[in-house]
Parts: structure tokens; C-alpha cells; sequence
């Protein structure tokens, strides 16, 4: 009976403590926001690790039925403490534009094109940024950001901010999708629930980003949500089209979940939904092929790194080790994952952590890119989340 009982204290103890680290993390990356390349190198290396670790143990998935409802009551605190929290410290910002220029630069492009009846990406004003060539001074994200941001037209602060939240709320609804089993308990269904949005929305710089300076990052990253959503119900054309919409809004994030869904047995249905999900893109590329493809994509390859990115930290002569440790980890992620069967669970992982890998080794390691991975972690963490303190070393990813 002792010793159940131990066992049952220290699995119940590996959820706080995930919970206290991934505070602890999220605080260093909101603390140290501009520059501090080796501070987010170093967040971001021990998210990677936490991830390979849980990912390499098993034990029970669920807490003992007597400490369900507990932690259930735990949960429920924490969450609604975050969200009164920083909602009293970040909610008045709904009620004003966006400060940053990707989200005032949404707002122009999407008053230029349903206003104005004008092209976005052949202006040369949309982004001031002087060090760009006026080539790359047109909307920098694909044509269903606007889309996404219509509201914004009629009111560039509010109308923007409420579609963020929208946006906010659809996410947490999927994330509930996605950690809902409905062979559990519903004591259990709701711990786990409530757990999961409790990582979510844990981290100050999530709301900072979102309702202060006006970051549109969540509109896409909702997408990708969907898209695993479906690819868990193994609906497979429904996982394409939102992946392909996600791509067509920004296409970084969406990018690496292709690549994790690269494999032999890949659907055909995936390609087909993927293929009509592009549409927007494909719409605008007949409008202006050259505007589009300097803007959205070449624009990434030739834009000046910063002092966020660890180009600022390395000699130039080592500036060639960054884009091929990117492109190993890629090749070695379609090798291992090749003849693996599509799985949920395998795909969630290997995005993740190729979207660390490609977060790090980039020109720019912005703070509103961290709205990418909350969602991810969140749903990786909360599945293994008794694997800190118990279980047996075995690969299983």
C-alpha cells in the first residue's frame, strides 16, 4: 500500500514539475527578447532534450484514479489564475492596433486589397524597412493572412485583435480535440483538457505577443491544428487542405509539418487536399508571379540576419555550419521516418523538433515565432506527462 502510494506521489509530482520548467523556459525566452541568441539556444536545446527524454521512456499515461480528480482540481486553478492573470495585464490591448510590422503591415495589405482593389505585393511601401530593396518592401506572408484578417479593414485595431482572439479560441478547442479520449473518464478527459491548455497559455510572452503587439502568427499555427486533428481522425484529405491553407497563410511552420509527413505510405488524399489548399497562392501567383515569389519566399533567403539569430554570434566563416545542420536534420528525419507507417503521434513529434532545429538555425529567432511551438509542446508534454519521474528507458519514438 506504501509503496502504490509512493509511486502514485512521484507520477503525480512529474506533471508540476514539467509545468515549473516550461515556466522557467517560457520566462528566460520572454526576459531575453531581443538578441541573447545563446539564451534562446539554450531554451530551445533543453525543450529539444525534455522531448527526446519523455519521448524515451514508458510507464502509465494516467494518474491513479484517486489522484484524478486532485490534479483535476489543480489544473483548474492554475488555468483560470493564467488566464485572469494575464488577461488583466494584456487584455486591454484588444482595443488597440497593432504596434509590430507584421501586424500593421497585415492591416495595409488588407485594406490595400479590399479596399483599394490593389496588389500588396507590387507596392513598394507595405513594409518600410529601409534596409530592404523595394522589391521586398510588399506583404511579407501568403494571400490567407489577409483572408484571415478581413475584420481588420473595417477596424484596424479591434477588427484585427478580436480575429486574433477568434483564432485563440479555435486553437484551444482543437488542442481539446486532440488530448481527448473518449474511452477515459471524463474526470480524466477534463484533467487532461484542462492540463493541456494550461501549457498552452502558460507563457507571458504568448499574450504579450498576441494582444500587445499585434503578432498573427496564431492564424496559421490554428491551421496546422486542424490539419493534425484530421490526420488523427485519419481523414487525410481534410489534413492536406488545412495544411495547404496554413502553407498559403505562412508557409515557415507548415513547411516543416510536410516534411514530417513525408513518408512511403503518404496519401494521395493528403496531396490532393494539400494541392486545393494552395489555391490562394496559386490565385495570386496568376496576378503577379514576381511580386508574390520575392515577398513570400525569396524574401527568406536573402533578407540580412540580426542580432536574434546565432549568425550574430558565430565568425563568418562558420556561418555554412547553421543552414547543413538543417539540412542533416532533415535528411536524417525522411530517412528514419520513410518507411515508418503515418502516425499522429510520430508526425507531431518529428514537426516539433524539426521546427526547433529550423527555428534555431535561421536568420532571425523572433519572439513571435514562439507562438509556432506553445500548441506543439503543449500536446507533447501533456502525453508524457508522467514520464519525468517514472518509467523505463526504452525508444519508443
Amino acid at each position: 500500500m506504501t509503496g502504490r502510494l509512493t509511486q502514485g506521489l512521484r507520477q503525480t509530482a512529474s506533471p508540476f514539475l514539467i509545468l515549473g520548467l516550461m515556466f522557467y523556459l517560457y520566462g528566460l525566452l520572454h526576459k531575453y527578447d531581443w538578441g541573447h541568441a545563446f539564451v534562446k539556444l539554450f531554451c530551445f536545446a533543453a525543450l529539444f532534450t525534455l522531448i527526446v527524454f519523455l519521448r524515451s521512456r514508458t510507464g502509465l499515461t494516467e494518474a491513479p484514479s484517486h489522484f484524478v480528480r486532485l490534479e483535476l482540481i489543480a489544473w483548474t486553478i492554475i488555468l483560470v489564475s493564467i488566464v485572469v492573470s494575464y488577461g488583466r495585464t494584456y487584455g486591454p490591448g484588444l482595443f488597440s492596433p497593432p504596434r509590430v510590422d507584421i501586424g500593421y503591415t497585415t492591416v495595409n495589405a488588407a485594406s490595400m486589397l479590399f479596399v483599394e482593389r490593389k496588389n500588396p505585393y507590387s507596392s513598394p511601401d507595405i513594409n518600410r524597412r529601409p534596409e530592404l530593396l523595394p522589391r521586398y518592401r510588399g506583404f511579407h506572408y501568403g494571400p490567407l493572412m489577409l483572408l484571415g484578417y478581413l475584420p481588420a479593414v473595417l477596424s484596424p485595431g479591434l477588427g484585427y485583435k478580436l480575429s486574433s482572439l477568434t483564432y485563440l479560441f479555435v486553437s484551444a478547442l482543437l488542442l481539446s480535440l486532440l488530448v481527448h479520449e473518449s474511452k477515459e473518464g471524463s474526470a480524466n478527459r477534463l484533467a487532461r483538457i484542462t492540463y493541456v491548455l494550461c501549457l498552452f497559455l502558460l507563457a507571458e510572452r504568448f499574450w504579450y505577443e498576441i494582444f500587445s503587439q499585434g503578432a498573427n502568427d496564431i492564424f496559421p499555427v490554428s491551421l496546422l491544428l486542424a490539419s493534425l486533428v484530421a490526420l488523427k481522425d485519419e481523414k487525410y484529405f481534410l489534413t492536406g487542405i488545412f495544411l495547404g491553407l496554413s502553407f498559403a497563410a505562412k508557409f515557415s511552420p507548415a513547411m516543416f509539418l510536410l516534411i514530417a509527413l513525408l513518408r512511403k505510405d503518404l496519401k494521395k488524399s493528403i496531396v490532393k487536399g494539400f494541392t486545393l489548399g494552395l489555391i490562394p497562392l496559386l490565385g495570386f501567383a496568376i496576378w503577379d508571379i514576381k511580386g508574390l515569389f520575392n515577398n513570400v519566399f525569396r524574401i527568406r533567403l536573402t533578407i540580412p540576419y540580426d542580432s536574434t539569430s546565432l549568425y550574430s554570434e558565430l565568425p563568418p566563416a562558420y556561418h555554412l555550419v547553421l543552414p547543413l545542420a538543417l539540412f542533416a536534420a532533415i535528411t536524417f528525419s525522411l530517412y528514419r521516418n520513410i518507411e515508418l507507417p503515418l502516425e499522429y503521434e510520430n508526425v507531431l513529434v518529428t514537426f516539433a523538433l524539426l521546427l526547433i532545429i529550423g527555428e534555431v538555425t535561421f536568420k532571425e529567432m523572433h519572439a513571435n515565432h514562439l507562438i509556432w511551438f506553445y500548441p506543439l509542446f503543449a500536446l507533447i508534454l501533456e502525453r508524457a506527462k508522467y514520464q519525468l519521474t517514472v518509467g523505463a528507458a526504452t525508444i519508443t519514438t
